[in-house]
């Protein structure tokens, strides 16, 4: 399985990715999700396939895992698909990876926020603010 390669995930630690493997199989374990438990009551494989483990994550551990674990040239394709660029003018390294990482813990500090009945207004405890890239010309700036 997939999973088990620790090449797929290259910037996990052997430790994390242990964490990862185990993290994945509790999820599974108590997940209810219907096609999630029709898997665990048909087969015997120890984890379902990657589009079923990715319904039974959290939020957080979908970014503490997936996203910090894979390759940089992943990070930037993703990126610079959602069109957030640096300043670099080389298109294949344009993708702003450290904007998108923030962008993804403030979504992450937003849901939980929401999820545990939080303020917004006049909230200073949150410990990151969406940054915005400094490179804003071309066809994307209209999107923003």
């Amino acid at each position: 399985m997939w999973l088990h390669d620790t090449g797929r995930l290259p910037e996990l630690s052997y430790d994390e990715h242990l964490a990862c493997l185990d993290s994945l199989r509790r999820a599974f374990k108590k997940s209810n999700i219907p096609y999630i438990r029709h898997f665990r009551n048909t087969y015997d494989d120890p984890l379902p396939p990657y589009w079923m483990i990715v319904g039974c994550l959290s939020y957080g551990a979908l970014k503490q895992t997936f996203y910090r674990g894979a390759p940089e040239s992943i990070k930037r394709k993703l990126a610079t698909s959602l069109h957030v660029f640096n300043s670099n003018s080389n298109p294949d390294v344009c993708g702003d990876v450290k904007i998108l990482s923030n962008w993804l813990e403030t979504i992450r500090q937003a849901r939980n926020m929401t999820a545990h009945h939080d303020r917004f207004w006049n909230e200073s405890s949150t410990r990151s603010a969406p940054k915005l890239p400094k490179h804003r010309r071309g066809s994307h700036v209209t999107d923003w």
